[in-house]
C-alpha cells in the first residue's frame, strides 16, 4: 500500500488526448494505462479528478475498511433513473437501512440454495453457444453476459424464466443497459424530463420493465405458490412473525394461569427470538425505525424469560408451603 507518496499522474486532459479511446473501449483504455502505471493513478477527465485503483489493497481500504469517508461517484445519478433510490446507488442511513431490510437474502443457507440454479442457467447458455458455434453463428459475449445475468435474476427471486415467458424483458433491459452507458459515458445529458426521443423512449422502455416485474408479483400473490426464492424468503418472515406472536400469547397465558411450567415457554421464545434475531440479522425491520432496536428487544426477551423463571421459582414454593401447611 502507497504511503505518504503523490499518487502518479497521466499528464494532460484526458478528454482531449484520450477522449476517443476512451469512449470506443473503456476497458480496454483501462487496462493499458494500469500497465504503465500499476496499482494506482490520477487522471483528469474535463473537470473531474479521476483516481484509478487495482491494487486489492487500496481497494479494499475504499471499499470496506474505510468505506464511510467516501461516496459513490456522480455517474450513479444516472443509473438511479433505471434502479432508484435501491440498494446499489442509495448510500449513508438510506443504504444501511435498505441493507438491514434485504439481510435474509445474505444468509450463507439462502446463498447455498442458489448455486443450483446458477450452474443450471450457465449450463443452459454455454449449450446454447456450442450450438450456435455449431452452426457457424458468431457470440456477442457483452449480450450473452446481459442474458446470462437476467436469467439468474429471474430463476433466483422470481422463479421465472425470462427467457421463455417475457422475452421482451431481455429487449428492454439490453436498451436500458446500452441507454444507461451511453449516458454515463457522455458525462453531460439532458434532464430526463425534458422530452427529447431519447429520454422518451428510455421512460418507455423503463415502464415496461416495471410492469413486467409488478405482474409477476402480482401474479405469484394470487397463486400463493412456494418456489423457494426471494419472494417466497420475505413472505415467510411474515409467517415467522405470526408464529412468534401465537408463542408468546401462549406464554403470557401461561403465565396468567400460574403454570409452574410457564417457565419452559417463555423460555423456548426466549430461544426462539435470538434465533430470529440470528437470521435476519436482527429484529426483522426494526432497526429502520428505532436506533439499536433489536438491542433493545433482546435485553426485553432476556429480562422477561428471567422474570418468568423467577415467577415460576417462587409461585412452586408458595404452592409448596401451602400443602405442607395443610397437611
Amino acid at each position: 500500500m502507497i504511503k505518504g507518496k503523490e499518487i502518479p499522474k497521466l499528464q494532460g486532459n484526458t478528454f482531449l488526448k484520450s477522449g476517443n479511446a476512451l469512449r470506443k473501449n473503456p476497458l480496454n483504455f483501462l487496462i493499458e494505462t494500469d500497465k504503465k502505471f500499476p496499482g494506482i493513478l490520477h487522471w483528469k477527465f474535463l473537470h473531474l479528478d479521476v483516481v484509478q485503483l487495482t491494487d486489492p489493497v487500496l481497494v479494499r481500504f475504499i471499499l470496506q475498511t474505510n468505506q464511510k469517508h467516501y461516496v459513490k461517484s456522480t455517474m450513479y445519478n444516472q443509473l438511479k433513473l433505471l434502479l432508484g433510490q435501491g440498494l446499489v446507488t442509495s448510500e449513508g442511513k438510506l443504504w444501511k437501512s435498505q441493507r438491514k431490510l434485504i439481510q435474509p437474502s445474505f444468509h450463507k443457507q439462502y446463498i447455498n440454495n442458489l448455486f443450483d440454479e446458477m450452474l443450471n442457467c450457465a449450463n443452459e447458455i454455454i449449450s446454447d453457444w456450442k450450438a450456435d458455434v455449431a452452426n457457424g453463428g458468431k457470440i456477442d459475449f457483452a449480450e450473452e453476459m446481459n442474458k446470462v445475468t437476467l436469467q439468474i435474476i429471474g430463476k433466483t427471486m422470481l422463479s421465472t424464466d425470462f427467457r421463455t415467458e417475457s422475452k421482451s424483458v431481455g429487449i428492454t433491459l439490453t436498451y436500458l443497459l446500452k441507454a444507461m452507458e451511453k449516458r454515463v459515458l457522455r458525462g453531460v445529458n439532458f434532464p430526463i424530463w425534458i422530452p427529447t426521443s431519447e429520454n422518451v423512449a428510455f421512460k418507455n422502455n423503463v415502464k415496461v420493465l416495471d410492469d413486467i416485474i409488478y405482474k409477476l408479483i402480482s401474479d405469484r400473490r394470487k397463486t400463493g405458490h412456494t418456489k423457494g426464492d426471494l419472494l417466497d424468503m420475505l413472505k415467510s418472515a411474515l409467517f415467522v412473525y405470526a408464529a412468534f406472536i401465537f408463542l408468546t400469547v401462549y406464554s403470557y397465558t401461561s403465565l396468567m394461569d400460574k403454570s409452574r411450567y410457564a417457565w419452559l415457554t417463555e423460555l423456548l421464545r426466549l430461544f426462539c427470538a435470538f434465533g430470529i434475531i440470528n437470521f435476519y440479522g436482527g429484529w426483522f425491520t426494526l432497526n429502520n425505525f428505532i436506533q439499536h432496536g433489536t438491542i433493545i428487544v433482546s435485553v426485553y426477551f432476556a429480562f422477561s424469560a428471567l422474570v418468568s423463571l423467577a415467577f415460576g421459582y417462587f409461585e412452586f414454593r408458595t404452592d409448596t408451603a401451602f400443602i405442607e401447611a395443610g397437611a
